[in-house]
């Protein structure tokens, strides 16, 4: 054989067994991580209190009072909002002197919504308006609103109970 081709040869055999064992490092394996990230809470401090003070004159009288604070903390993950609803358990025995209004909403023995959140907020502070609407024909004494929360994921109407 001719030694030009013999070299050729072997160079060629050579190249091609640099090329197999350069393949044979290259092949990988392939890991994957998988996990579940679960949803979180949706909850709220317990709203603050208020209280007024006011002297009859013999006509109505509004009145700004303190606002009611709460923090509202949505874990949830998803993109939706929530609603923090009221309702007030005694409402009955005070409704005839005065009426409490939250948000420019009166307050009844049915739940109302005062804070329609449309997206995800991780925390947010509350800060609800507080009024009092004091009738002239209202009788002396000590009151108390007995004020029930809830808190839910939005729902695309308001929820009366």
């Amino acid at each position: 054989m001719n030694r030009k081709l013999i070299r050729g040869s072997l160079f060629l055999a050579s190249l091609v067994g640099f090329l197999n064992i350069a393949s044979a490092s290259a092949n990988t394996d392939t890991t994957q991580v998988t996990g579940t990230v679960t949803s979180g809470n949706l909850s709220f401090t317990k709203p603050s209190d208020s209280s007024f003070k006011i002297r009859l004159n013999g006509e109505n009288q509004i009145k700004t009072i303190s606002s009611i604070k709460t923090i509202v903390t949505d874990f949830r993950g998803i993109d939706e909002g929530w609603q923090l609803l009221v309702k007030s358990a005694n409402y009955m025995s005070y409704k005839s002197n005065y009426h409490l209004i939250l948000n420019d909403t009166d307050v009844t023995n049915n739940n109302i919504v005062i804070v329609n959140q449309k997206k995800q907020s991780l925390t947010q502070e509350i800060v609800i308006n507080t009024k009092i609407d004091v009738e002239a024909r209202a009788r002396a004494g000590d009151y108390r609103s007995q004020l029930d929360w809830n808190l839910q994921p939005n729902v695309d109407k308001q929820l009366v109970e």
